[in-house]
């Protein structure tokens, strides 16, 4: 059979079964358009991702105590215990792949706005940690 053959004979089997190779364009229509749609959320949600890792510093990780479990019951902020200079201390000397750690001193300072005071926390760590080129000190 040539190719002309096969083409007639395909013209009058769809058009002898309309709902059928309709449902069928249509099942293989919806079915493309939400492949392309899933990849297009995935490469988004990937994206976004990305530039919220790149904003924080293109090495940068901060760790912070969690929060204290014992017998699934959790336990007052005021008896956890924090991160101590020790930890930081031995987090620098067992991790090899850590160029330099500054462990957070959190302050209270005031600050005036419109004549009123209000005491803000703030993180105190070194000026700029090396390696880090993307730390931008903001005023504010």
């Amino acid at each position: 059979m040539n190719i002309s053959n096969l083409l007639k004979i395909a013209l009058r089997a769809i058009a002898a079964n309309k709902m059928r190779s309709f449902l069928t364009a249509l099942g293989i229509i919806i079915g493309i358009a939400s492949v392309i749609t899933m990849l297009a959320v995935g490469q988004g949600t990937k994206n976004s991702i990305q530039s919220n890792i790149s904003e924080m510093g293109s090495n940068m990780i901060m760790i912070s105590p969690g929060a204290d479990m014992r017998g699934g019951v959790r336990q007052d902020a005021s008896s956890m215990e924090t991160l101590k200079l020790t930890d930081y201390q031995a987090l620098k000397d067992e991790c090899h792949f850590i160029k330099a750690i500054s462990p957070p001193r959190p302050e209270f300072r005031p600050v005036y706005l419109r004549q009123q005071q209000y005491a803000v926390e703030y993180l105190r760590c070194q000026p700029r940690l090396p390696g880090d080129s993307s730390a931008v000190r903001r005023r504010g």
